[in-house]
């Protein structure tokens, strides 16, 4: 009988296992599926990537009570951005087979991730100070990096998500107030270079150091503008075979540099005029908005699945290898609509949801009835949609027309 520990809103393919498997779960919400034994965890209503990481000792306590009553734990299922690092420090102190800290450490902190390319060759990254120096010394060790002509800068959360804790600042003054606020906040940080480039998202899968798929999207409206101006989010393929190849080239020393083993990853880069990369950050794990559902529906590759492969041992299955297949061109992208209200509110009705078709492949659309926001600002996506056409100016067009026709209207609840 093997036993199996399912941390948090972990993708899981329960499929994967026999009969002869017991579940134990520990997150903040009960379970969905059946299980020998679980704990729900009391966690914060706000957006906190590092909320598990905090509840480490809860997570040991509940693996011991495991072990002591069913004996050892043999798989860790732990493969979101909230729980891959605490999953990593279970298998270290259990001696469980998986990704270990050493695996992914350096994929959820940007400081350790930039740090790591700076030593290694062949990814250009921005200027940035960050960890024990900044902490220490604050605007003074800023200056050691950059000068007063420097700006504007980056000020951002260490080992946050969703542009949660990023700020651009214009002069010292509003360096100095938002440094200020994130060591009030306790949120570990850094400063880097602003680049004045659009950004492009970087999605595939490595396995025994070799990547095995890859593809790159170009944001029409990237991830700070959603959580900084409630714009909607949405990425178009890039369909240009020379940038194709340079992604392919920046994604496999990025990879090198960081010693990645086995791991879906999502990596975002500037693209700069002359079509060179700038690395931005990465993470050790599939992206989100709709960038998962967009993959599963153009290439047939499961980033979910491929994420829990890598947890389990499992190998890939893969249908395509992306970038990597020359004879294949494809062409899609995705769109998230944001919901504009931040207060506790209902959906009264939805206009303008296009239905499934030939051009839009894959959708996820709130109803009327749902609430939200109801303990603090959940940041939701009311619509979601994955579109296919002929080419990527033909997808970015189905995209803004998606942008044009959908709204939502809510009642406000308090």
């Amino acid at each position: 009988m093997r036993n199996v520990l399912v941390i948090g809103d972990s993708y899981v393919v329960p499929d994967f296992f026999d009969a002869e498997t017991r579940w134990f779960y520990i997150g903040k919400e009960p379970p969905a599926y059946p299980c020998e034994h679980y704990k729900v965890l009391s966690l914060p209503a706000l957006f906190d990537v590092e909320e598990y990481d905090k509840k480490l000792l809860d997570i040991f306590l509940f693996c011991n009570d495991i072990i002591s009553e069913f004996g050892n734990i043999d798989y860790v299922i732990a493969n979101t951005e909230y729980t891959i690092l605490c999953g990593a420090a279970v298998r270290d102190h259990y001696a469980i087979a998986g990704r270990k800290l050493k695996d992914v450490a350096a994929f959820r902190n940007k400081f350790l991730m930039k740090s790591a390319l700076v030593r290694g060759e062949g990814v250009e990254t921005s200027r940035f100070i960050g960890g024990k120096l900044l902490a220490d010394k604050g605007l003074s060790a800023v200056s050691q990096v950059f000068a007063a002509t420097d700006y504007p800068l980056v000020v951002k959360a260490a080992s946050q998500a969703g542009s949660r804790h990023v700020y651009v600042v214009k002069n010292a003054e509003e360096l100095a107030a938002k440094l200020e606020l994130l060591r009030s906040l306790g949120v570990d940080h850094l400063v880097e270079q602003f680049v004045d480039a659009p950004v492009i998202h970087i999605d595939g899968i490595c396995r025994h150091g070799e990547l095995v798929f890859v593809c790159g999207s170009r944001y029409i409206d990237d991830c700070f503008a959603w959580q900084h101006e409630k714009i909607a989010m949405s990425s178009v393929l890039i369909d240009d075979p020379v940038l194709q190849q340079k992604i392919v080239n920046f994604t496999r020393n990025t990879l090198r540099s960081l010693g990645a083993v086995d791991i879906v990853f999502h990596l975002e880069a500037f693209l700069q005029a002359d079509n060179n990369l700038v690395f931005l950050e990465i993470a050790s794990r599939p992206g989100g908005a709709a960038i998962a559902p967009c993959i599963n529906n153009i290439y047939g590759v499961n980033l979910l699945k491929e994420n829990f492969n890598v947890d389990v041992q499992a190998p890939s299955v893969l249908k395509s290898s992306g970038f990597m297949d020359r004879d294949i061109n494809r062409s899609g992208g995705w769109v998230v609509l944001a919901l504009q209200e931040t207060g506790f509110c209902e959906i009264v009705s939805v206009d303008g949801d296009p239905a499934l078709c030939d051009r839009v492949v894959w959708k996820k659309v709130t109803t009327a009835g749902t609430r939200f926001n109801e303990e603090y600002y959940e940041d939701p996506a009311v619509g979601m949609y994955v579109v296919h056409d002929a080419n990527a100016d033909e997808v970015v067009a189905a995209i803004q027309e998606i942008k044009k026709r959908f709204s939502v209207k809510v009642k406000c609840l308090a």
